[in-house]
Order: structure tokens, then C-alpha cells, then sequence
């Protein structure tokens, strides 16, 4: 039993549009994943640019250790 041109070229289209997906869908987790991080966590930058390092004043409670403040 021979295979046709045209059932091949189905069967790779929807091999095709199966990867397509696949990537998609690991690409918005990975993204996803990555606004947590940097939302959740304060992520800092190596330059330091996004977040700052601030002391509150001394009457401002007990608040004794610094923060991660955003700019």
C-alpha cells in the first residue's frame, strides 16, 4: 500500500503545527516564569538600576533592616 504525496504532506503539516504549539506554549511558561521571578523575588539587576537600597528613618518603627525598593 502506497502512501500518497498528499497524505504525506497532511501528516508533516500537523507534525508541523504540533511543534508549533509546543514551542509556543513552553515559551509563554518560561516567560511566565520569569515575571514571577522577577516580580515575586525583587529581581536586582546587576547594574543596579531597576531597585535601590533604602534605610527608612530612624522613627519609622522597627523597621531595622534595609529594602529593595523600586525606582
Amino acid at each position: 500500500m502506497a502512501v500518497t504525496e498528499e497524505v504525506l504532506h497532511r501528516q508533516a503539516q500537523g507534525d508541523l503545527n504540533n511543534h508549533i504549539s509546543s514551542a509556543q506554549a513552553t515559551f509563554a511558561q518560561i516567560l511566565l516564569v520569569i515575571r514571577r521571578i522577577m516580580s515575586g523575588n525583587q529581581f536586582v539587576s546587576a547594574l543596579g538600576t531597576n531597585f535601590y537600597l533604602h534605610y527608612p528613618p530612624s522613627n519609622f518603627g522597627d523597621w531595622y533592616r534595609p529594602k529593595m525598593l523600586p525606582v
